[in-house]
């Protein structure tokens, strides 16, 4: 492994000297999650942003050699005078400039669950119900036979499911099926051909509804529960109510996919305004919450029939199996949750006053505001996130009927006294004031988890060791060494992030003082020399 490991290292290397020439420098990389992060920087310690030779294939050959069932792995590589080289790498931090590292791999954020059912579940016995069989099956043959008048040729449905067979996928999935989605499957096999039987989606095959629940992390969507993700706040989906604000849930089961990577759920666990059997949309086109399609299977089925039967068609390609159904057809409800208000010419109440819909509005971005009162924001009762950008001053004052949840400021000057004692405020970013920011009133924040500090000066910088829920946190490296010297490290943190350019040995230290791990009592080294030649 090692001597293998070492012509690895020497072919990138090489491919690194040819690619950057004299300016090669060093060359950083993070691995998580079947993520690769690439930082290359020159001799001087700028960014470098041309491009490898081979496309870097070699940097990928390295971390595969490395990553295998790790859930994280750094590297580095620093050239010296005449082409010499060393390497290095530590399995278990994720990130390098930044630093990242997880010290709690069972912590999520407010409504990202584990996906881990607390018992074993046993699916409810029985047939499917005659009745819905019975609706199920007119729906299914008034749409071959409008399909036929169409096409001229029925659809090539394979032939259904067995009872035993679909009672066979429920127990390995530990859930029955809603009664009307048994039903579809006793009748066909799949549309992976997209026939347009559930309009714009298409039912996955029975087996592959199984692969898909059991293959991955149980429970659809789940996309964003990363600790260092772009997308921390769980939206709700429109119309409010009907599902629950999770970014997972194990009685959430994939079935169907608009092949544009996308994908459909059936909801067995819906809010109180909801119906067990309710359909969502996810996945590309979606991050801060699901879409919500239809109350079930039933209702899409019939939404499809309905337009065949009044002509609302545009066959424009009759040699192929898809239908020119209306779009809407299995697809989500939109609504638009973010807004943009830009303040240079106006005032926060104006702009505010002006939104089309303010009832719908979850996230919102603040520019160019001179000093704008937050109290203004009353009249958004969804508002979840809120980024204030390039303000000079802004009053705090956000209204306890907000459900703000994520607070990002970026201004010149910032008070945090008015935050003191909001019940729902779990993730705060403090940045690019030009005056220090006394963090005492996070004291009374009983909500917050996360904070990021690290842009701005903090005299009480050690108050953040007595923050009761803190579990992220986010500063620089003065920052940190700071607690560490005056021994005020936050005594609960589940994963931490260092900011700036930092060496491998350095990020290596500085988890060694939030907690002892055995892959930071050492850095395997691999030296060598390569002639550095442009190349092409």
């Amino acid at each position: 492994m090692v001597r293998e490991l070492a012509a690895l290292v020497e072919e990138m290397a090489v491919m690194l000297a040819r690619s950057m020439g004299d300016a090669t420098g060093v060359l950083q990389v993070g691995y998580h999650d079947r993520f690769t992060g690439v930082r290359l920087y020159d001799r001087e310690g700028r960014a470098w942003q041309g491009e490898l030779v081979d496309d870097g294939d070699q940097i990928d050959a390295v971390v595969n050699a490395l990553a295998q069932d790790q859930t994280g792995v750094a590297m580095e590589l620093r050239f010296g005078p005449a082409g010499t080289y060393e390497f290095r790498y530590t399995l278990g931090l994720r990130t390098l400039s930044p630093a990242r590292v997880v010290g709690d791999q069972q912590f999520r954020y407010p409504h990202h669950p584990l996906a881990v059912r607390s018992v074993a579940t046993t699916p409810e016995p029985g047939d499917t119900d005659p009745a819905v069989l019975a609706e199920v099956g007119g729906l299914v043959d008034e749409f071959v036979r409008r399909y036929e008048q169409l096409k001229g040729r029925p659809p090539q449905f394979a032939p259904g499911h067995s009872e035993a067979e679909i009672a066979a996928a429920e127990a390995r999935i530990g859930l029955r099926l809603p009664e009307d989605l048994r039903a579809l499957y006793r009748l066909v096999h799949d549309d992976d051909a997209e026939h347009g039987l559930l309009g714009c989606q298409s039912l996955l095959p029975l087996d592959e509804v199984v692969r898909h629940y059991l293959d991955s992390e149980l429970g659809a969507w789940g996309w964003n529960d990363d600790l260092f993700g772009p997308v921390r706040v769980v939206h709700d989906a429109a119309p409010y109510g009907r599902i629950r604000r999770m970014s997972r849930n194990v009685r959430w089961i994939t079935v169907a996919t608009d092949r544009a990577c996308n994908w459909c759920a059936i909801d067995l666990d819906p809010a109180p305004d909801g119906t067990s059997g309710q359909l969502f949309v996810y996945g590309r086109d979606y991050d801060e919450s699901v879409g919500y399609v239809a109350e079930s299977v039933t209702a899409i089925l019939s939404e499809v029939v309905t337009a065949l039967q009044a002509g609302e068609v545009e066959d424009e390609y009759p040699d192929e199996e898809y239908l020119g159904l209306p779009d809407q057809i299995g697809a989500a409800i939109e609504v638009d949750g973010s807004a943009v208000l830009n303040l240079a010419n106006t005032s926060l109440a104006a702009a505010v006053a002006d939104l089309a819909a303010p009832s719908h509005v979850q996230k919102l971005y603040l520019h160019d505001g001179d000093r704008s009162d937050l109290a203004e924001l009353a009249t958004l009762p969804q508002l979840r996130q809120l980024a204030i950008q390039t303000a000079q001053a802004v009053e705090l004052t956000i209204p306890r009927t907000v459900p703000l949840e994520s607070l990002s400021v970026r201004a010149d000057a910032i008070d945090l006294t008015p935050l003191a004692g909001h019940p729902t405020l779990w993730d705060l970013e403090i940045a690019n004031a030009t005056h220090p920011v006394t963090i005492t009133p996070l004291l009374d924040m009983p909500a917050l988890v996360r904070l990021d500090l690290s842009t701005v000066t903090v005299p009480d910088l050690t108050l953040v060791a007595q923050l009761p829920n803190l579990r992220v946190l986010v500063l620089n490296q003065a920052q940190w060494h700071q607690l560490h010297e005056t021994g005020a490290m936050p005594p609960h943190l589940a994963a931490a992030e260092m900011t700036g350019q930092q060496t491998l040995p350095d990020a290596v230290a500085w988890v060694s003082t939030l907690t002892p791990r055995a892959w930071a009592s050492s850095l395997p080294t691999i030296t060598g020399r390569v002639q550095v030649v442009q190349g092409s």
